[in-house]
């Protein structure tokens, strides 16, 4: 099976998913909710899968030839940086346009809402109606890393499925079936305690946008072998770009969780859970204090 449709990990909530289907037991609303790149919405779209059948997605949310659309943030291209705009209310409007019309070809309807912290509050607002009452033939899943972004009242219209990091041998596993994730983790084992397959598949695809990212992680994961004058030259590049190293941090700091439940001592268990603090308390301060950026970065790479 090619890597990019690979789903690694998570084992007993497809299996749970697929018997629901198999029962005809499955919910209307779903909530997915989990760390970033750890698959949700490849699980989300196998699950669609099953309940309008292959033969019939045709995922290419062409709304006249498809029972399977994906809502999702356009992305642009901006002097060669990429980036994300917010799900719109007109576009909200238009998934529940399509969603209120028959299914094309199978006996129902799957809506997925990827990265649904990007809607805007209107576009969350203009769902709610169809969240509450959707037609008997939909199916909507709502796909999040970011729960705190979502309404409280979104919420609670949902059956939520929570989603982990992939363990260190779920990851190992997956390489027996995939020679192309094999090699891609061969070359940079570090990725394995991350626990996050989508970052497996971004850096074997290497795009521009990621190349930056994962060799600024990589570093990150192996910083306590930095010299002074390496920190601070990684402390200056994550200085250009704070929105990305927020995203690197948050992957880091996923990484050492993994440590945690594999340490051979307690010693070790409390050094990554001091690091992730250590990690979590720099985010905050980013976030809150963007205007010392550098000087915050230095601090937290000198002192590591």
């Amino acid at each position: 099976m090619p890597l990019f449709y690979m789903i690694i990990g998570h084992k007993k909530i497809r299996e749970r998913l697929a018997r629901s289907v198999e029962k005809n037991a499955f919910v209307q609303t779903y909530l997915f909710v989990g760390p970033e790149s750890v698959g949700k919405f490849e699980v989300a779209k196998e699950f669609a899968l099953h309940i309008i059948g292959d033969n019939v997605a045709m995922e290419n949310n062409n709304t006249q030839q498809t029972d399977l659309f994906v809502l999702e943030p356009e992305r642009e291209v901006e002097k060669g940086v990429v980036k994300e705009r917010d799900i719109s209310v007109e576009r909200a409007r238009e998934a529940s346009r399509w969603l209120g019309q028959f299914p094309y070809a199978a006996s129902k309807k799957v809506l997925i809402i990827r990265d649904a912290h990007r809607l805007t509050e209107s576009a969350q607002n203009a769902l709610l109606k169809i969240l509450e009452e959707p037609p008997a033939y939909a199916v909507i899943i709502v796909v999040t890393h970011e729960i705190g972004n979502i309404l409280p009242t979104t919420i609670s219209r949902c059956h939520q499925v929570s989603f982990q990091l992939v363990s260190p041998m779920e990851m190992s596993e997956a390489t027996i079936l995939d020679p192309a994730l094999a090699s891609a983790l061969s070359k940079h084992t570090f990725l394995l305690a991350l626990g996050r397959p989508g970052l497996v598949i971004q850096s074997f695809q290497k795009d521009e946008e990621f190349s930056e990212s994962f060799s600024v992680l990589e570093q990150l994961v192996h910083l306590s072998e930095k010299s002074l004058r390496n920190r601070l030259n990684i402390s200056e590049l994550c200085a250009k770009n704070r929105g990305q190293t927020l995203q690197i941090l948050m992957w880091w700091s996923g990484g050492l969780h993994t440590q945690i439940a594999k340490a051979v001592s307690d010693k070790d268990a409390l050094l990554s859970v001091r690091n992730i603090e250590k990690i979590e308390a720099l985010r905050i301060n980013l976030k809150r204090f963007p205007s010392s950026t550098r000087l915050l970065l230095d601090t937290f790479f000198l002192y590591w």
